[in-house]
This record gives structure tokens, sequence and C-alpha cells, in this order.
């Protein structure tokens, strides 16, 4: 980018056929790398300025431009200052030393007007408080413009009014914060008008009035307000600082809550999931058992089943048994009544007899050990059913107290559950508070930011109308003193008619004494039209001096309406100035 520039001025000085400026390529070529375009207390001529504009308007880049001390010619700085509105980065302006007069100041007023970018204007050591018109006009685009910190006004040749135009226009900017009045003519008045402004102005934290007359009173209490602004400035900071530190403290603070709400909240959903899981677990659980129970009834169903089968098995061998006992009974019996006792003994004897009882006693053992077998079998059969009544009963125990304990557990996890939403809630509430009390705290911020727009546009709209009421006050007063010069003019123009028609007199008086008396007939009749021409002149000296009277009368008239205008322009001013002043505390107090 650095030879860019300086090609194209090159570029430029060859289509102009102008041999370049090594110089002003060598400045060209460290703006390019500074941001900085000095041509302190160099000469330069208007074209070259031409070229230059030229050159910047195809590079706009710089931040600081320096033209102190050059003198250069009013066209030049013209094109310089038009060159201005096409530099968007620039910042620092530095004009010192260059005789700006009236018209220059209406082009810097200009620029000030329409200025986003500029934040130090240096122009000291110029010529313009020469014209008091064109300094309010750069007061009042000062008025209107926010960027401007820094202001350099040394060595202008500024005066009392001037220091009044100061005054008004440090009552309304509220963006300048150094100002350099030194060397110049505000005198007392002017600097207790600056130390009125001061009261209503906290931003302003510097203002040179050195040299320019003004008693050490005046000074004291203009330094003594300017370390309040300090002071005041010191505060809004340390406001600032506490406000930024209270919303990054509301911003921890609802960080600190989300992250704990969102950690409570993949807690919960954690341990939902967990006792969802255990849910399912139980479940699954208590279907097998309920399985196993069911299981269970079906084998004691089946065990009764058997039970009752060979119990009623038991009875019929029981009855068989006895049917058999009785049989055998009754076969003893018979062959006892059979057989005779004589015969008893011989059958005893006998082995047939033997074979009989010993066929007898095997039955009756066979019979008794059979029922022996059945009674025990009948025993095994009544202990297995104690068995599974006793195991039916610590199952139906061990399933109670499951049913219990999964109770209980669910109990808990619900207990439990219902802190943890209770503490969801809570969180939430928190974090409700927290938003409201941001949301609160930014709309109020909201809210005085467009309260303190709304005063500011207020009191635009107020100086906006007294500055059209100034202006129509001015041109009225403008049409009056036209108008008194006129009247003058007339007065003016009737004296010297009237000196004339005097001197006709005299030489008309003068010729008569010269007339012969010889022709005093004749000399009779020209007296007596002379007298005739006398007495209608002496009436028309009359009528005019009337009217002289009359435009006196009239001017005496006007310039006691413009003494009373004077006076109500004054009275008006002041009245703006309380009424502004008034509401400029009433917004100061609000703020």
């Amino acid at each position: 980018m650095n030879t860019d520039i300086c090609n194209i001025y090159r570029k430029i000085c060859l289509k102009n056929k102008i041999s370049p400026n090594e110089f002003i390529v060598s400045c060209l070529h460290n703006a390019s790398i500074y941001g900085e375009f000095n041509l302190k207390s160099t000469t330069v001529t208007e074209h070259s300025c031409l070229l230059i504009a030229e050159t910047f308007k195809y590079e706009p880049t710089i931040n600081i431009l320096n033209l102190s001390d050059c003198i250069l010619p009013p066209n030049g700085l013209k094109t310089f200052l038009n060159l201005v509105n096409f530099l968007t980065n620039l910042k620092i302006l530095n004009l010192k030393g260059n005789r700006i007069g009236s018209d220059l100041t209406i082009c810097i007023s200009n620029i000030l007007s329409n200025n986003t970018n500029i934040t130090e204007l240096r122009l000291d050591w110029n010529n313009i408080g020469d014209s008091v018109d064109t300094f309010s006009q750069l007061c009042h685009s000062l008025m209107s413009n926010t960027v401007l910190n820094t202001l350099i006004l040394a060595n202008n040749n500024l005066c009392q009014t001037c220091g009044f135009h100061l005054a008004k226009m440090l009552n309304v900017n509220k963006c300048l914060k150094n100002i350099d009045l030194s060397w110049n003519c505000i005198g007392e008045t002017g600097a207790e008008l600056l130390m009125k402004s001061l009261k209503n102005n906290e931003i302003l934290l510097e203002l040179n009035i050195q040299g320019n007359s003004v008693s050490i009173d005046i000074s004291t209490m203009i330094a003594e307000q300017l370390k309040q602004n300090k002071s005041n400035k010191i505060k809004q900071k340390e406001i600032q600082v506490r406000n930024l530190s209270l919303l990054e403290h509301v911003a921890s603070v609802d960080k600190n809550y989300q992250a704990q709400f969102n950690i409570l909240n993949d807690q919960y959903n954690n341990r939902i999931n967990e006792l969802q899981s255990k849910l399912q677990l139980f479940q699954l659980k208590n279907q097998e058992q309920k399985q196993e129970l069911e299981e269970l009834k079906k084998n004691s169903l089946k065990d009764k089943e058997n039970y009752t089968l060979i119990s009623n098995q038991v009875k019929k061998m029981e009855s068989e048994a006895l049917f058999n006992k009785q049989n055998l009974n009754s076969l003893i019996k018979k062959i006892s009544n059979e057989i005779p006792n004589s015969d008893m003994e011989n059958l005893n004897n006998s082995e047939d007899s033997d074979k009989i009882f010993y066929i007898i006693s095997k039955i009756k053992k066979n019979c008794i050990i059979e029922v022996l077998q059945e009674k025990k079998k009948c025993q095994q059969l009544v202990e297995n059913l104690l068995k599974l009544t006793n195991e039916l009963k610590t199952l139906k125990e061990e399933w109670q107290h499951f049913k219990s304990s999964t109770e209980l557990n669910i109990k808990d996890y619900s207990d439990e559950l219902i802190a943890i939403k209770k503490l969801l809630i809570t969180n939430m509430y928190h974090r409700n508070i927290s938003n409201k009390i941001s949301n609160e705290i930014n709309m109020n911020n909201l809210i005085r930011q467009q309260e303190e727009i709304n005063t500011y546009d207020k009191q635009t709209n107020v100086l906006l109308l007294l500055n059209t009421k100034i202006k129509t006050l001015h041109k009225e007063k403008t049409d009056l003193e036209i108008k008194l010069a006129e009247a003058e003019t007339h007065s003016v123009e009737a004296t010297e008619t009237i000196r004339v028609l005097q001197n006709n007199l005299m030489l008309a008086k003068d010729e008569l004494i010269k007339l012969n008396k010889t022709q005093l007939y004749n000399i009779a009749a020209q007296t007596t039209s002379a007298q005739l021409n006398t007495d209608a002149l002496t009436k028309e000296i009359d009528i005019l001096k009337a009217d002289l009277v009359e435009k006196d009368i009239q001017s005496k008239l006007s310039k006691i309406e413009i003494d009373k205008i004077k006076i109500n322009h004054k009275t008006e001013l002041i009245n703006l100035e309380n009424k502004f002043q008034s509401k400029y505390q009433a917004f100061k107090e609000k703020r």
C-alpha cells in the first residue's frame, strides 16, 4: 500500500505534466506506513494541494493530518478542508498558524457539524476571532458535534462575545474534554460566563484561560469546577465499574445457577433412569416370583391330589387288610370250630397243621408287614405334606418381605424424586429471579438511556427554537438598522436641500441689492415676484423643516422601538437561558 499511494501521486503528476515533489512523495510514504501526513512548516502551492487531495481521494487511510505553520493559500486550505470529508479514518486535524479567517471558519464549522471521526482539532495562531458571526456559527456546529474531545483556540483574537458564544456551546456540548483559550481577549465577563456554563457541564476536564486578563478569583473558581468535574468523572467511572462488576456477578451467578441446574437436571435424569432400570428389574423379579408361586401352587395342588389319592389307597388297603383279617379270623374260627380238641392236638402234632399254622402265621406276618409299610408310607406322605406346607409358608413370608422391601424402596425413590423436583423448582425459581433481576437492570438502563435521549432531543429542539428566535431577532435588528440608515440618508438629503435653498435666497438678496435705483419699478415688480417666490420658498422650507421634524421623531421612535426590541431580546434570552438551566438541572437531577 505504501508504494501504491506514491505511484498514484506520480501518475496524477504525469497526467498534469508536472514533475512530482520528492518531499511530498516521502511524506506520502510515511503517511502510508505510520498513518500521519505531516507537512509541518513547509510551503505548499495551491496546485500541489490539489494534487495531494486527489491522491488521498484514492487512498483515504490516514489518521493524522498535520498542516501546522504552513501558511497555506486560502484556496489550497479549502481543498484540504474539502478533503477532510473523504478521510473517514481521520482522528487529529492540525491547522495551526494558517491565517484562517471568516470564510475558512465557515468551512470548518460545516466539517464539525457533519463530523463523525475527528477527535482533536488544533486551530491556534489563527484569526478566527476577527468575525464574531462566523465564530458563533463555529460554536453552533460544536453544539451538535458528539465526537470532538480536544479543541485548541489559543492566539485567535477571541473577544468577550466569543466567550459568550463559547459558554452557550458548553451548556449544550457533552463531548469536549479539553479546551485551550490561552492568550486571547475573553476578559472577566467572558470568563464569568464560562464559569457559569461549567456548572451545567460535567464533562469538560481542562480549560486553559491563561493570558486573557482574568482575575485570580475567577480562574480559581474555574479550576475548582474542573476539579469537581474530574472527581465526578472518576465517580462515574467507579459507578460504571461497579455496574459492570454487578452485571458480571449477575451473569456469573446466572451461569452458576444454570450449571447447577444442568448438573441437577443431569443427576435427576440419571437417577430417574437408574430408578426406571431398578423398577424394571423389580418387575422382572416379581414376574419370576409370581411364576414360581404359580408353579408352587400347581405343585401343591398336584401334591394335594396325590395325597388324596394315597390316602384313598391307604384307606382301601386298610379296608382290604381289615377284610382279610376278618376273613382269616373267620377261617380260623371255622377251622377251630370244625376241628375238635382231640383232633386239634393231633393236628398240632401233624405236619399239615404245622403247615396251616405256618401259612396262617406267614399270612399274618405278611399282612402285618404290609400294613406297617403302608403306615410308614402314609407317615412319609404326611411328613412330606407338612414340609411342603412349611415351605409354602416360608415362601409366602419371603414374598411378603420382598413386597414390603420393594414398597419401601419405591417410597424412598419417590421421596428422592420429590426432593429432586423441589430442588429443580427452587433452582428454576432462583434462575427466574436472576433473569428478572438482569432484565430489570437492562430495562432500567434502557429506560435511563431513552430518558437521556429524550431529554437531549428536547434540549436540542429547545436550542433549535432558541436559535431560530435569535436569528429572527437578528433579522429584525438588521431591518431596523437599515430603516435607520435610510431615515438618516433622507434627513441628510433634506438638510442639503435646505442649505441649497438658503444659498439661493442669499444670492437672490445680493442680486436685488445690486440692481440700480433707476429700475425701481421693474425692481419693485421683480421684488414683489421675488417676495412671492421667497414666500413660496419659505413655505417649502417650513414644509421641509416639518418633514425633517417628523423624520426626526420617526427616527427617535424607531430608536426607542429598537431599544425596546433589544430589551425584549435580552429579557427573552435571559428567560430562555434560565429555562434551559432549570431544565438542564432537572435533567441532571433525574440523571
